[in-house]
């Protein structure tokens, strides 16, 4: 697969979000809600300490590429009357042969409910049809979640 690196379609601008890269300064936003045991609890890792997020930030900050299987592009959802991250978005490369992507994301739970994530789906599975042109975006779900 041939693809841009970076995307050029970021930032995009929703109704009430930014999603754009993120930088290291989104720390302690990043920390606010991946410390919350009821947000690891559905991801793949442990309640994050502020050295895991920082871990985890510098690896997606430092990360740009999407042709290879499991790369992913990880942006941050900004609040945009705020300026304030209160959740992730991301895209992840699940086959290159294939063309399948995967979308995912994670919210703050005090931002729960408000149709936040599905806002910040529509422009990313946009992002993953025509800029990377792939043939199939799928999601999961916890039902517990």
């Amino acid at each position: 697969m041939d693809q841009p690196t970076p995307p050029t379609l970021i930032p995009i601008e929703t109704l009430r979000l930014l999603l754009r890269p993120f930088v290291m300064e989104d720390l302690e936003d990043l920390l606010a809600f991946r410390c919350l045991p009821e947000v690891a609890r559905f991801l793949y890792t442990a309640p994050l300490d502020h050295d895991g997020v920082r871990d985890l930030l510098e690896g997606w900050v430092s990360n740009t590429d999407f042709a290879a299987d499991n790369d992913r592009l990880v942006f941050a959802m900004e609040q945009k009357d705020s300026g304030r991250v209160i959740g992730e978005v991301l895209l992840i490369l699940r086959s290159a042969r294939h063309r399948q992507g995967e979308i995912g994301f994670v919210l703050h739970p005090d931002f729960h409910g408000r149709g936040l994530a599905f806002e910040a789906s529509l422009p990313l599975l946009k992002l993953g049809f025509e800029q990377f042109e792939l043939h199939r975006i799928f999601g999961r779900c916890d039902a517990r979640n």
